[in-house]
């Protein structure tokens, strides 16, 4: 039997396929939030055509909102005449296409369009309207005291610090902005927290400018695809977002998911 090329990440491969058989690719062992399981999706999705497998679509699971997740990102199996096989290739962890680099061979225009097609194809939210869409990692990273949790070395633990970027940085990133665009485009920061978490930013006195905050996260995602600027944080949530969007697509020089050639740089 023909094993694909895989050229990241970690696959166990079985022996369910007949000789003529194509073999079937799901993603096993993703169990968090949206962005991170949807990012495997797409590249289980992209693998599996860029090798001419079959994808078979695994629901996301492990997070309150897994089954709605689901049915948002639109993904679908390619057939499910053989839903009583066994798959032939599960991919454990992260499908790591997005990690590696790789990306631009396996979403190539034809595979980004068709993921697009489907995600479009379940109902989605009226979006945020904006001319600049920028997202900021927070909820579940930080840069403070996690709990009184201490390092080896007795400094004060932070809880996923190498996510995190301050709000001077996005100060520095608003005002890149300004002098790249017109100065009366509507941004408007997608994030979650409370609005005196942000006053660096809130010091600019952007008149333009808005936070959406601890809003329905399909409202946020949605509304980062269809910006026609787009602005990325160290997230899988806004990768997947820059990866659907057809618009123009700021990349963060930190994210462990790598981005597109076409994505720019922010000159900061």
């Amino acid at each position: 039997m023909r094993k694909p090329n895989f050229v990241d990440g970690e696959a166990w491969f079985g022996n369910n396929a007949k000789e003529t058989d194509k073999l079937i690719l799901i993603v096993s062992g993703k169990n968090d939030r949206f962005g991170s399981q949807y990012s495997a999706q797409m590249s289980a999705f992209a693998l599996a055509r860029y090798n001419d497998c079959i994808y078979r679509f695994t629901r996301f699971k492990g997070d309150k909102h897994s089954e709605i997740a689901s049915d948002f990102c639109g993904l679908k199996s390619d057939s499910d005449d053989d839903i009583l096989r066994e798959p032939d290739i599960k991919y454990q962890r992260h499908c790591d296409v997005a990690q590696g680099n790789y990306v631009d061979k396996y979403f190539n225009e034809n595979i980004i369009k068709e993921i697009r097609e489907q995600y479009y194809s379940t109902w989605k939210p009226e979006p945020i309207q904006c001319e600049i869409a920028i997202h900021i990692r927070r909820g579940d990273v930080g840069c403070i005291d996690v709990w009184g949790k201490k390092n080896n070395d007795g400094t004060p633990y932070r809880h996923w610090k190498q996510r995190y970027d301050d709000n001077q940085f996005y100060v520095k990133v608003i005002n890149f902005l300004r002098k790249t665009y017109d100065s009366n485009k509507k941004i408007v920061i997608f994030s979650q927290g409370k609005l005196g978490d942000f006053q660096e930013i809130l010091d600019l006195k952007d008149n333009y400018l808005e936070f959406h905050l601890e809003g329905d996260w399909r409202i946020a995602h949605f509304s980062l695809v269809k910006a026609p600027i787009m602005v990325c944080s160290i997230s899988e949530f806004a990768w997947t977002a820059g990866l659907l969007s057809e618009g123009i697509v700021y990349r963060n020089e930190r994210m462990f998911r790598k981005p597109l050639k076409v994505w720019k740089k922010l000159e900061i």
